[in-house]
């Protein structure tokens, strides 16, 4: 199978069958298993944590969870991908990251945002981080197709 890189970190590469591979030593040979075989579609990552959205609309993430940044409900830190929980019957289509936060699209143009808050970045009205992903607030008419983020914003 004649499989082309899309996205390469440090540690992680994906290619364009879907297939997600972590670095060992100097190779990206250990392939990582996600469940029901699903296949990434995109990857997102900053110094602390990994997050990855799968052509099921599922959202994975995994690394330090200083700031509840995984999404999974509480601060501890998993070094393999673990679902995030989204809101009942919420698919994803993209996701981004910043410094300690997490961002996805769904696909009905919705924004969720979780983890560290204490300049407002995630929008959600206040400054308390979220250990959850939270609806973003945005106006009613807006058409969001694509996410992008900065450091701590």
């Amino acid at each position: 199978d004649n499989m082309n890189p899309l996205q390469v970190s440090e540690k992680y590469c994906l290619m364009d069958n879907g297939s997600l591979f972590e670095r060992e030593k100097h190779e990206y040979s250990k392939k990582v298993i996600l469940p029901d075989n699903e296949f990434v579609k995109k990857i997102a990552w900053d110094a602390t944590h990994y997050l990855c959205v799968t052509d099921k609309g599922n959202v994975y993430s995994w690394g330090h969870n200083i700031c509840g940044e995984l999404g999974t409900g509480d601060k501890v830190k998993r070094m393999s991908p673990t679902q995030v929980i989204l809101p009942n019957g919420i698919k994803a289509v993209d996701v981004i990251v910043g410094q300690n936060c997490s961002f996805c699209l769904t696909q009905n143009g919705r924004v969720y945002a979780w983890g560290y808050n204490t300049s407002r970045q995630l929008g959600v009205g206040d400054t308390r981080e979220r250990l959850l992903p939270t609806e973003v607030i945005l106006p009613a008419d807006l058409n969001i197709t694509q996410l992008f983020s900065g450091a701590a914003h």
